[in-house]
């Protein structure tokens, strides 16, 4: 029968936070179920967050790296991180981009970022919600926040505003600080036009508010 055919992430975890994570794992995971591989990745946080239980990785496979449908990415920008990748991994690398999610991947070992329009990740909609349910555990504490924060108001307005190392970081366009006024603006239009509407405002650096 052969050998079965794998699908591997060895750099979850490592390349962006918890947000990148999240989308790195839908595209392999997305990218596996189209063409019946296996998935490999190693340890990251969704293993406890969500009880993931993929296998480890140990297959060495090529390096597929992320393809933009437009424009340049990381590694277009910074050429010697896939020479870096490339001498690791022991074998040259080959490009992979949003296709995958339509014909599926075999046998590579996915790096990028993986963040495509939505509109490419809509048919896997309700596969995506299903692997990012929380543990027991972890779930009853949040709907215990949700609850409280629904008994302030109907509609839930939550936005997320990286500063931190954003700041530090060469400024491409997903480093952009959002200055705090547009966020006041955009607020300011649509607020009345929402059904008794509560803020969740979540930074790494509140204070700058």
């Amino acid at each position: 029968l052969g050998n079965p055919s794998i699908l591997a992430m060895s750099s979850l975890g490592k390349i962006g936070r918890f947000g990148n994570q999240l989308m790195q794992y839908f595209f392999l995971r997305a990218c596996a179920g189209r063409s019946g591989a296996s998935i490999q990745c190693p340890d990251w946080l969704g293993r406890r967050l969500f009880g993931l239980n993929d296998a480890p990785v140990t297959a060495r496979l090529t390096p597929a790296i992320e393809r933009w449908e437009e424009g340049n990415n990381m590694f277009d920008e910074f050429p010697a991180f896939i020479k870096y990748i490339e001498k690791v991994a022991g074998a040259p690398s080959v490009r992979i981009g949003v296709e995958a999610l339509k014909e599926g991947a075999l046998d590579v070992d996915l790096y990028g970022h993986f963040q495509y329009h939505p509109r490419h990740y809509r048919p896997f909609r309700d596969s995506l919600r299903a692997w990012v349910q929380p543990v027991p555990g972890i779930k009853a504490d949040l709907e215990t926040g949700l609850a409280k924060l629904r008994g302030l108001g109907r509609t839930v307005v939550a936005i997320h505003i990286r500063q931190g190392d954003f700041k530090k970081l060469p400024h491409f366009g997903f480093t952009l600080c959002v200055p705090p006024r547009w966020w006041c603006d955009w607020l300011d239009g649509i607020w009345n036009q929402l059904d008794r509407p509560v803020l969740f405002l979540s930074s790494d650096d509140l204070d700058f508010f």
